[in-house]
């Protein structure tokens, strides 16, 4: 084989490494959401096993649900949370809640 020529393993190999650090920076980008737009340190739970939980169905879903309306509006994270704040302030506002 001549140098420079690539089998189909090595160049598997070589496409991974390329795409490992788009999903770090994927992995970085959602952690850094959840602690900047959902406010998963103002957590007040007592156990170890309540906060995973809370952090598993609460935090998670409202993250998503972030970029979801993110992805529908075509807006930056920061633009979206002040949007559905703003919308659920408004609603809450026409109609409060007593219980």
């Amino acid at each position: 084989m001549a140098i420079g020529q690539l089998t189909g393993l090595e160049m598997s190999e070589k496409s991974r490494r390329f795409q490992r650090p788009k999903l770090c920076w994927r992995i970085q980008e959602y952690h850094r959401g959840i602690k900047q737009f959902v406010g998963i340190e103002r957590a007040q739970v007592d156990s170890s096993k309540g906060q995973r939980n809370h952090i598993r169905f609460l935090v998670l879903g409202a993250f998503l649900a972030l970029e979801r309306y993110r992805f529908r509006t075509g807006l930056r994270r920061f633009e979206a949370e002040i949007g559905l704040t703003r919308s659920a302030v408004h609603a809450y506002l026409e109609n409060p809640c007593t219980s």
